[in-house]
């Protein structure tokens, strides 16, 4: 690579990030209510399961909303969980339907493959 010139890295300092956000204000303000957006349908939902989870059972029944952080940290619900023998035979069949469904699915593919032109 003799006489190549190397690419130079830009170094993410104050005034590159400064200089980067006026260059590009409109786009980023664009691309903020997509960003919002998913924050609050993608992730609070999230945030909210894990942290009932982690909840006293009693106090979430009684409780509505969001709830942002676990009251009565817990792992009683997991226990459950992980305690009954149910849990495997559900694992199973979850791997039995995942496999039989893209395997048809894969045949189906491969059957139809000579049709499609």
């Amino acid at each position: 690579m003799e006489g190549s010139k190397k690419k130079r890295l830009r170094k993410f300092t104050r005034r590159a990030i400064a200089r980067d956000w006026k260059r590009n204000r409109v786009l980023y303000l664009m691309l903020l209510p997509m960003v919002v957006f998913f924050i609050v349908f993608a992730y609070l939902p999230m945030l909210h399961v894990a942290f009932v989870s982690f909840s006293d059972a009693a106090w979430v029944m009684n409780h509505s909303g969001m709830i942002l952080w676990p009251h009565g940290f817990t792992l009683e619900g997991y226990k459950l969980v992980f305690g009954t023998k149910q849990l495997l035979s559900s694992y199973g069949n979850t791997f039995f339907y995942v496999f039989c469904a893209t395997g048809l699915g894969m045949l189906v593919t491969v059957i139809a493959a000579p049709f499609t032109w």
